[in-house]
């Protein structure tokens, strides 16, 4: 069994950039892991699921999509 390759981003924003950031960040695909203000500025985690380049699972078999 293969651990799945996570992609992961980190962003530091000011409240103005918060929605475009997080919409941006869900188009690409990833998942908001967290998001914290600390003061100043919103701090972004978010992640993304890298499938294998075969699109094969395990089995061999191809799933479809």
């Amino acid at each position: 069994m293969s651990i799945p390759k996570i992609e992961w981003k980190m962003v530091e924003v000011d409240g103005e950039q918060l929605e475009q950031v997080l919409t941006e960040l869900s188009e690409a695909d990833f998942e908001i892991f967290t998001a914290q203000f600390t003061g100043e500025k919103w701090g972004v985690v978010a992640r993304k699921f890298k499938k294998e380049s075969s699109g094969k699972n395990r089995m061999g078999f191809s799933a479809p999509c």
